[in-house]
């Protein structure tokens, strides 16, 4: 990829992050007047609120959590856990569920509900992944992702995302449900990124390992090229270690060898392709970094257990008939 700034510098928090991609999002504006509180049920999407105005409060009772919110703060909660937003932490709460299905929720795509008081307006939505296996980290990131208000780049994204939604209602414009999972994109990176810049950083762990100047460069070679035939000498080699002084680091930092996350990243790749990608089984072998076709099925159904073409028949991208070939 041509990089706009002239750089080759490898970045492994951004390597990753470039593969994060989401299969549906949902935005939407909620007008709430004080006291208000609604609470959001445990699922498997990530849900995020940013407050474009005003102050209030998450709470996150699994994981004992309270955070104060005011102007410009965005919340990420990557795993989807049960939580609830308020204007006061004594303010009584409402299942988003039942005020969405009582008509609070106008055709603009607006939310109003509350007693009248000071106003606070949240900007809301979830998002699903596209192929949660190409972000490995995922199980490693906190119950909650806080970014306070930094120039207001995310703040912006999300008011353009919702000019969009706007000026959809009642139109067919092009390409811009594109737009949208991109602006989604957008914000859950630069949460990630957030949290990978304040994190204090454990000795061990994801972060611990792509802040480390040479395992780190590791993760984004494999990650860029993971069709390349590497060993785990050659990957040393890259980063300036020794052989075993690189694999004895990498293991301590990740918990892995680097082969074996070489093989894992292979196959979400893998997965990831037969899931969408209108290639044949030995085009995607190629592409991963196998010799063979067999080679290539006898590994996938190792770690899956299902061999690739049975897999992309039961996983296929959206219930779409398969038009490949295999």
């Amino acid at each position: 990829m041509f990089r706009l700034n002239g750089s080759d510098v490898l970045d492994p928090l951004g390597d990753i992050l470039d593969q994060a991609r989401f299969r549906s999002t949902i935005f939407c504006r909620s007008d709430m007047t004080a006291p208000w509180g609604f609470s959001v049920s445990s699922r498997e999407i990530s849900t995020f609120h940013f407050v474009e105005c005003g102050a209030c409060w998450l709470e996150v009772q699994d994981a004992a959590i309270t955070i104060p919110l005011q102007t410009g703060d965005l919340v990420v909660l990557p795993h989807g856990h049960a939580h609830a937003m308020k204007d006061a932490q004594n303010s009584p709460v409402t299942r988003l569920d039942d005020l969405l299905a009582g008509g609070q929720a106008l055709a603009s795509g607006t939310l109003h509900f509350g007693g009248g008081g000071v106003a606070t307006t949240l900007i809301c939505g979830g998002f699903i992944f596209d192929h949660r296996d190409a972000l490995p980290f995922l199980s490693a990131l906190p119950p909650v992702l806080h970014t306070r208000e930094r120039g207001s780049r995310i703040g912006s994204c999300l008011r353009i995302a919702l000019e969009i939604i706007a000026g959809e209602t009642g139109s067919d414009r092009i390409g811009a449900n594109t737009m949208i999972s991109r602006i989604a994109d957008l914000i859950f990176i630069e949460s990630v990124k957030s949290h990978f810049t304040d994190a204090a950083g454990s000795p061990r762990g994801w972060f611990a390992a792509l802040r480390d100047r040479h395992v780190g460069k590791a993760i984004s070679l494999i990650h860029r090229e993971p069709h390349r035939p590497w060993t785990v000498e050659s990957l040393a080699s890259e980063v300036g270690m020794s052989r075993t002084a690189f694999a004895l680091r990498f293991s301590l930092l990740l918990g892995e060898s680097p082969i074996r996350y070489l093989a894992s990243r292979r196959i979400a790749r893998a997965g990831h392709l037969l899931e969408n990608a209108q290639l044949t089984v030995a085009k995607i072998a190629e592409n991963v970094g196998y010799d063979s076709e067999v080679a290539f099925s006898r590994a996938f159904k190792r770690h899956v257990g299902l061999s690739p073409i049975e897999y992309r028949r039961a996983h296929r991208y959206r219930g779409k008939p398969a038009t490949t070939q295999t």
